[in-house]
This record gives C-alpha cells, structure tokens and sequence, in this order.
C-alpha cells in the first residue's frame, strides 16, 4: 500500500508543488479515500476563510495607521535608548571625577573632614537618646516643640497654595 501524501496536500491545493509530486499526489488520490476527504475538507476550509475575507471592510487609513503606531515605536525606542547612553555617559563622568577628585590633596582633605563629622554625628546620635531619658521635661519639650512646628508650617503651606492659586 502507498504511503499518505498528507504533507504535500495543502501544498497541491495551492499549487506550490512539482511536476513530479503533483503526479505521484493525483495517482495517490485515485486510490486513498482517507486524503480525498482530507482534500475537500481543505479545499472548502480555504474556500470559507476567502470568503470571509470578502466580507472584511479594512479602513482606508488603515496602512498608515499601522505604520503610525509602528514608527511611534520606534521612535519611543530611539529615545530610550538615546536618554540611556546619557544617562551611561554622565555616570562615567561622574565617577571619573570622584576618582580624580578622591585622589587629589583637597580631595583626600575633605573625605578626613567628612569622616570626622560624621563620627561626631553618629557620637551625638549616640549621646541623644541618654540626654533625653535623663531629662524628662526635656523629650515634653521637644514634643511640643516639633507638634508647633508641625502646625505652623501646614499653615504656611496652606496659605501659600492659596494665594498663588488666587493670583
């Protein structure tokens, strides 16, 4: 028994086989009812989606919206990738200039004058909290302090947007 051609069937329905398999399909399909009816069954699924093809309605603008959308992309990517070789650019400056300034005599200076502040900094931080706990009315104090504070500047920021949305 010879083998299916179901393989080559969607290619002899759209005529995109040789000479040779188009006759050795046709003399298969004389003798295989099983790849007849997958044939029709092609055939009439083909015929169906031409048909409603037909029926489709593509805007005019069509083409040119599609080529809108698809150049916005890309445009939408060239400048991603244009604001990201910036933003590469100014980071390598950037760290080239605190090497450079790391390593000079006033940089060296001001990284010790930094580090010295921040150890008092942190000492202070340290200091704070003991302060506080030994002062009672001090952290009542300071509560106040901050709650005026607090007020204050809500009230001042309210009256600025205020005015300026006034004016």
């Amino acid at each position: 028994m010879q083998e299916h051609v179901e393989e080559l069937i969607s290619s002899y329905i759209d005529g995109e086989v040789t000479d040779d398999e188009r006759q050795l399909i046709e003399s298969h399909l004389q003798n295989c009812n099983q790849c007849q009816v997958l044939m029709e069954e092609m055939v009439t699924m083909k015929n169906n989606v031409f048909l409603v093809y037909e029926f489709v309605e593509i805007p005019q603008s069509f083409e040119e919206n599609v080529l809108a959308v698809i150049g916005a992309d890309q445009t939408a990517k060239d400048t991603l990738r244009i604001k990201m070789s910036w933003f590469v650019f100014t980071f390598f400056i950037a760290l080239t200039l605190i090497i450079v300034f790391a390593l000079s005599p006033i940089g060296i200076f001001i990284v010790s004058l930094s580090s010295s502040v921040f150890s008092i900094m942190f000492s202070l931080l340290r200091v704070i909290p003991t302060l506080i706990s030994s002062v009672p009315q001090l952290l009542v104090g300071i509560s106040i302090f901050f709650v005026v504070l607090f007020v204050a500047s809500t009230w001042f920021l309210r009256r600025l947007l205020f005015v300026q949305k006034v004016t």
